[in-house]
């Protein structure tokens, strides 16, 4: 009786599609934080946010940019 040996690369295929779906979306909301961050604190953008929505623009200077860390651990 010969045991068959599953080939390197159809293990690595095998392990690569495992997703899980709650680590895909807190680095798609990690992601879109930073984005808000940078638009919030860079650029020509930053003045016109900080005109029309004060408050939101705050809290996206001084809070979204924590998303980093997460987007770094959960990736």
């Amino acid at each position: 009786m010969t045991k068959e040996k599953t080939p390197p690369a159809a293990q690595r295929a095998a392990r690569q599609s495992l997703r899980y779906p709650l680590i895909d979306v807190l680095k798609a909301v990690a992601a879109q934080l930073i984005v808000l961050h940078h638009f919030s604190a860079y650029g020509p953008v930053s003045n016109a946010v900080h005109r029309a929505l004060p408050v939101i623009n705050a809290w996206f200077y001084g809070h979204a940019r924590m998303a980093v860390q997460v987007f770094l651990v959960v990736g």
